[in-house]
């Protein structure tokens, strides 16, 4: 029987969160301005070609029960995001969030300043298209995926402590 969905098989799931990790390093190197390139991974459209076909031929052989899992992960795995090539165990590194880069590249990052107040958004890729109205907070919160400040975080546990003394 061959692996075919990344659903019920471990291997093809991570097989695509690094499809998806390494096309995203791909679209950010060619959309960054050439003077901003120094700080990104050189990983462009013809790099992407070659891991994308170097890593469909081993998902074909590893469908087809030609190579196990690990052997499998670690012929995809060419700029060593895994932690592991053991499939209960492999993880990816993680990379820094969005809020994460603009804290790092400036010391002096204010989101008060970085993000407008509101923007009113109409998406006509959509068939259905409406205005949708964003604030501030909401632009700082996708930015953040889900990384809370530390102040936020300790002040709301050292407040719930001082309430259980």
């Amino acid at each position: 029987m061959r692996h075919r969905t990344p659903k019920k098989n471990d291997a093809l799931r991570i097989y695509k969160q690094l499809r998806d990790r390494m096309y995203a390093r791909m679209t950010r190197y060619e959309d960054a301005l050439p003077n901003q390139r120094q700080r990104l991974i050189p990983f462009g459209a013809v790099q992407y070609g070659e891991w994308s076909a170097l890593a469909s031929e081993a998902r074909l052989k590893y469908a087809n029960k030609e190579i196990t899992a690990e052997e499998f992960l670690q012929r995809i795995d060419t700029m060593h995001d895994l932690t592991s090539y053991k499939v209960k165990e492999c993880r990816l590194v993680q990379e820094p969030s969005k809020w994460q880069q603009y804290v790092t590249n400036n010391i002096a990052f204010d989101p008060e300043r970085a993000f407008p107040e509101t923007m009113m958004i109409l998406d006509l890729r959509k068939g259905d298209s409406q205005w949708e109205y964003f604030t501030s907070e909401q632009f700082q919160k996708k930015a953040q995926e889900g990384h809370l400040s530390l102040q936020k975080e300790y002040s709301d546990t050292s407040s719930s402590q001082e309430e259980q003394t």
